[in-house]
């Protein structure tokens, strides 16, 4: 355990250890532990600026939030979902992305979302903020690489979305800024990250400059939260003076029990810290002030390890310590060759004229085979209609079981929405459709809305989005029933215009029914599908060959 006489002796330290271990010439695994994310970046400078040591701060990089790019481009999202957010409407308004709106002559809140929606839907995420993008970049300055970098990692991390098969505009956003982007890990850097992260991970060679603290027996900052042996909370306070606090048992009783975990997660930070190291731990410390009381993990190593100043060797270098065990030149006889830690050996060469070829399943989406004979005319119509079919169906993926009071909610909050509203609540409303928004067992039945599925059958990779599913199981939990529908808004104009529609979305449900069976492994029998016409207020049951 290494003496340093202040935070930037710390640092000086830790170069020197590298420059004579010489880690990554070896072949040798490093990494350098820390508390705190900023310290590990300031480190990783250091290194690089003083010694030219290849290290990395892998710190989590929120990359679509963390620019002006990333934030307004989620603003738009925001808004596309919820057209009544002021202050995301107010963000974009104040961005370049406003500009091109009014060219689209978008300048409500409401107009902007029928067509950003209508994008989603159709394009997905990445192609949808592809197009936006590249309609921005006149807006960047030549010399703003940041900002196109980021952009970049926008369009990257949502086709990460893309390949979840969503087009739920919330789940977007919640992915988005969780998404974070880790600087690539590899054995030729040095990995400097906090103890958490290290977490699993080994290294060859592992230091720890950054043991510095209060006292390990502290509770955090902030609200006392209680909970019962449940876990549940039962009360919240923020916490009066400790000479009050003291006085009261009960305050007393929490206090000392938060103390004593908190004691426990940091023992535990300390093992996993010390944990890490294949070969050799270096430990760096400052100095503990005679007169300090703090029981930090500097004055456990201490207490463990013994005071006693003493010099240290590591190589050809020589510096002031208290404590050390083991061979002081352990790294000038290692063969990298020798380490084969997982006993494999070396992986046999393959052979490419040997190599059999591997069949790729060919992919279908189940109304891939769907044609309708469309007038020419319609061709050069407007976008409005697909965008109704769009609007239509968000707003039924919304629904899960509907009483008075959810429908009375329904009426209020989709007013914005205009004719597409008015035909889901009719929908909703109609006393013939009753069984496919409610149910008097709901603990027995299952509800799944825009429900996304990748299933292989019969050598073909199916994907798709069924809208809505019920599955209702027994007392035992055993499934008994699957019923699939599909929300239709074409316009039926006779009984023979639906026996038509039925049966040319059969092939479709056809599939739905199939990837169903196998999803949640039942007898196909036991699925049901039916169509629902949302004009004509008309359930379709499909009449499947057994």
């Amino acid at each position: 355990m290494a003496i340093a006489s202040d935070s930037e002796h710390r640092k000086k330290l830790c170069l020197q250890l590298l420059q004579e271990i010489k880690p990554l010439e070896r072949g040798l695994t490093c990494a350098i532990l820390v508390q705190k994310n900023e310290y590990a970046s300031e480190l990783a400078d250091y290194l690089r600026q003083q010694g030219g040591i290849p290290a990395v701060a892998e710190s989590d990089l929120n990359v679509c939030v963390d620019n002006p790019v990333g934030l307004a481009l989620l603003a738009m999202a925001k808004v596309a979902v919820h057209p009544g957010d002021t202050l995301a409407w107010g963000h974009i308004t104040m961005t370049p992305i406003y500009s091109l709106l009014e060219a689209k002559k978008l300048t409500q809140p409401f107009q902007f979302s029928e067509y950003f929606l209508n994008q989603i839907y159709t394009q997905g995420f990445e192609r949808t903020y592809e197009y936006w993008i590249l309609l921005l970049e006149s807006f960047l300055s030549t010399s703003d690489g940041f900002s196109r970098m980021r952009a970049r990692q926008f369009l990257n991390a949502a086709s990460q979305v893309d390949q979840l098969k969503t087009r739920n505009i919330d789940e977007f956003i919640d992915f988005m800024q969780r998404y974070v982007l880790r600087d690539t890990e590899t054995e030729s850097t040095v990995r400097i990250m906090t103890i958490h992260k290290s977490k699993g991970l080994g290294f060859g060679v592992v230091i720890l400059p950054d043991l510095e603290g209060n006292s390990i027996a502290q509770r955090r900052d902030g609200l006392a939260v209680h909970e019962t042996e449940s876990r549940s909370v039962e009360w919240v306070l923020d916490l009066p003076s400790k000479f009050i606090y003291e006085l009261d048992p009960v305050l007393k009783n929490h206090v000392e029990f938060e103390t004593a975990e908190a004691c426990y997660e940091k023992l535990s930070l300390l093992y996993v810290a010390m944990t890490r190291a294949k070969y050799a731990s270096y430990i760096i410390v400052e100095p503990q002030p005679k007169d300090s009381k703090s029981n930090n993990f500097k004055k456990l190593l201490a207490v463990t390890l013994g005071e006693q100043a003493s010099d240290l060797v590591s190589g050809n270098l020589t510096y002031s310590g208290t404590y050390s065990c083991g061979d002081s030149n352990w790294f000038k006889r290692y063969d990298k060759e020798k380490d084969n830690s997982s006993g494999l050996g070396k992986l046999p060469v393959l052979d490419a004229l040997n190599l059999k070829a591997v069949i790729r399943h060919e992919s279908q989406k189940p109304s891939a085979d769907l044609s309708l004979s469309v007038s020419a005319a319609s061709l050069f119509e407007s976008e409005s209609a697909l965008e109704y079919g769009t609007l239509v169906h968000r707003l039924f993926s919304s629904v899960g079981w509907i009483d008075e009071l959810t429908l009375v909610n329904c009426s209020k909050n989709w007013a914005q929405y205009g004719k597409a509203a008015e035909e889901v609540i009719s929908c909703l409303k109609e006393p013939n459709l009753k069984t496919v928004w409610a149910t008097t067992k709901p603990e027995l039945n299952e509800v799944w809305t825009e429900k996304a599925f990748e299933v292989l059958i019969e050598d073909k990779w199916i994907s798709g989005i069924i809208d809505r599913v019920i599955v209702t199981r027994d007392e035992s939990r055993t499934i008994i029933e699957v019923k699939v529908y599909d929300f239709k808004t074409d316009i039926v104009a006779s009984s023979e215009d639906l026996q038509h529609l039925a049966k040319h979305y059969k092939s479709q449900m056809t599939l739905y029914r199939k990837a169903i069976s196998v999803l949640l492994n039942v007898d196909i029998k036991q699925v049901k599908g039916y169509l629902l016409f949302t004009k004509a207020l008309t359930l379709e049951p499909i009449q499947f060959v057994v």
